[in-house]
């Protein structure tokens, strides 16, 4: 539930710079935009691995008939691990120190507030 409570505020206040109209105020909204998206992909992800690991039968031969039959996941293993992968680097990069900082010193604050949010909706 506290991600869908900060995807909703990093819209509204997406919104409200929109409406701003400067371009410092349009990129912060970009930026504030481009979170909440990265926010629901990792979720629609984490629910998807997860249906899959919890349906998975756990014996090869089961495994091989469920695979044949269509009910398997609609990618495979290496495009598994390269979206966890990717996820992990991008929730490493928002977590990092030095990027919150720039990014702090940088938008006066806006987009920090949304960034380090990341550390908790991680747990």
């Amino acid at each position: 539930m506290e991600n869908v409570r900060l995807i909703y505020e990093q819209i509204e206040e997406a919104k409200k710079l929109l409406l701003g109209g400067s371009v410092l105020h349009l990129r912060l909204s970009l930026i504030l935009l481009d979170n909440a998206v990265e926010l629901m992909m990792h979720r629609e992800l984490e629910y998807e691995f997860g249906w899959y690991d919890h349906w998975r039968p756990k014996s090869q031969p089961a495994l091989d008939v469920w695979l044949k039959a269509g009910l398997g996941p609609k990618y495979t293993e290496e495009e598994r691990k390269g979206a966890e992968r990717a996820r992990s680097r991008e929730f490493c990069r928002l977590r990092h120190p030095r990027t919150r900082e720039s990014t702090q010193r940088a938008h006066g604050g806006a987009a920090h507030k949304y960034t380090s949010c990341c550390e908790s909706s991680k747990q």
